[in-house]
C-alpha cells in the first residue's frame, strides 16, 4: 500500500491536527523501530507509520533459525484511537484499511474502553502516558505471527529496552495475556510462571529466552488471524485467542475481555 514512501524520518513537523499525546507515542516509538512517519500524506492520513524489518524462519528442532537473505521490509501503520473520536465507529475504523496484510500491517492502540477491532491491537488504559502505550505497543509487535514476524536484531533490542526500563510496567496495564507472559520472562525470569504467592527469579533471563519465547507465541497465536472478519460484532477469534495463552495468564485475559464485554452490554442499554 504504502511501498516504501514514507520510510524515512520525521520532517516538516507534525501532521495538522495531531494530538499531544499522539505525537509523544510517535517520539517514543521511533527511538525503538525507528525509520518513522508522524502524519504521512496520502488519502488514508495514516496516524504514524514505520518501516519493519521482517524475518522469515524455519524451526530447527526445537528452535528457529533466520533464512538468511530472506528477510523483507513491511510498513507497520499505527493509529492512536482516543474514545471520543471513535467510539461507535467501529466499522468505519476497520474499513480504512480494507487491504490490510497485503504488505502492510494494522496496529490500533485502543483506549479503554474502546475495544479491539483486530488481533493486532492493544487496549490501553484510558489515561495511560505516551512510554506506557509505546511499550505495549512493543510487547505485542514482539508476539505477532507471520507474515508479520519481525527481524530477530529488532526482537532484541525491544526484549534489552523494555528489560531495563527503570520502573516495570504495571500487572493492570497489560491487557493481552501473551505480552504478559513476556513481560514476566523480562521482569522475572523463564522457568517459573507466577502462581498465588510466588515471587519472582532474583537474575533477569537473557534475551534470548525472551526471543525463543517471543517466537513460540507468534507460533501460537498465528491460526487466530484466520479466523477474524472484517465484522466488529463477529469476535469468535477473541475466544480462540484466550486458548492461545499459557494457562498461567490466561485469567488475566479473560478479566480484561469479560470487561469489555459487560462494558458493551451497559452501552446497549443506555442507548
Amino acid at each position: 500500500m504504502f511501498g516504501g514512501r514514507y520510510r524515512g524520518p520525521l520532517s516538516g513537523g507534525p501532521k495538522p491536527g495531531a494530538s499531544v499525546s499522539e505525537i509523544d507515542v510517535f517520539a517514543a516509538l521511533n527511538v525503538i523501530l525507528g525509520k518513522g512517519v508522524l502524519g504521512p500524506p496520502g488519502w488514508v492520513r495514516p496516524d504514524m507509520v514505520f518501516s519493519i524489518e521482517g524475518e522469515r524462519l524455519r524451526r530447527i528442532g526445537e528452535g528457529w533459525r533466520s533464512l538468511v537473505g530472506n528477510n523483507r521490509r513491511y510498513d507497520l501503520i499505527i493509529e492512536y484511537d482516543g474514545e471520543y473520536w471513535h467510539r461507535h465507529h467501529e466499522r468505519r475504523d476497520i474499513t480504512k484499511y480494507p487491504d490490510v496484510g497485503r504488505g502492510y500491517e494494522v496496529m490500533r492502540l485502543r483506549m479503554q474502553p474502546l475495544r479491539r477491532l483486530r488481533p493486532a491491537d492493544i487496549s490501553v488504559p484510558s489515561r495511560a502516558d505516551a512510554t506506557t502505550c509505546a511499550r505495549l505497543a512493543l510487547l505485542h509487535l514482539a508476539h505477532r505471527p507471520r507474515p508479520f514476524l519481525i527481524s530477530e536484531p529488532l526482537l532484541e533490542r525491544i526484549g534489552f529496552y523494555l528489560q531495563f526500563c527503570a520502573t516495570p510496567l504495571a500487572e493492570g496495564d497489560i491487557a493481552c495475556g501473551l505480552c504478559a507472559e513476556l513481560d514476566h520472562i523480562l521482569q522475572g525470569g523463564l522457568e517459573f510462571y507466577p502462581t498465588g504467592s510466588s515471587t519472582f527469579q532474583a537474575n533477569r533471563s537473557s534475551l534470548g529466552d525472551f526471543v525463543q519465547r517471543a517466537r513460540e507465541l507468534s507460533e501460537r497465536s498465528e491460526f487466530i488471524e484466520g479466523l477474524w472478519v472484517p465484522d466488529p460484532h463477529q469476535r469468535g477469534w477473541e475466544q480462540n485467542e484466550v486458548e492461545a495463552v499459557s494457562p498461567e495468564f490466561r485469567q488475566r485475559h479473560q478479566i480484561a475481555l469479560g470487561h469489555h464485554e459487560a462494558q458493551d452490554r451497559q452501552s446497549a442499554l443506555t442507548e
